[in-house]
């Protein structure tokens, strides 16, 4: 098992499951809403042109938007 990193520092495409959320409670409680929760499979298709943000993430069916911040309370194992 490798240590976990925060989401953005995945390259595009790579691979990840999601560990643990950090960050504020009213950040996690959203993430989790939106189905961030530990277990799930999760990857970057893509960045924004300006500072690499919004990041659009893969999670299950679906793509999602995420500011950094958002990215950044997001810890994940490569696969």
């Amino acid at each position: 098992m490798s240590a976990p990193i925060p989401l953005p520092s995945l390259k595009n495409g790579q691979k990840a499951t999601i560990l643990a959320l950090r960050g504020e409670d009213a950040l996690t409680a959203q993430l989790a809403d939106n189905g961030f929760v530990p277990g799930e499979a999760v990857w970057i298709v893509r960045r924004g042109l300006i500072g690499g943000t919004p990041l659009a993430v893969q999670l299950g069916r679906a793509v999602i938007a995420l500011r950094r911040d958002e990215a950044l309370a997001i810890e994940v194992e490569p696969a």
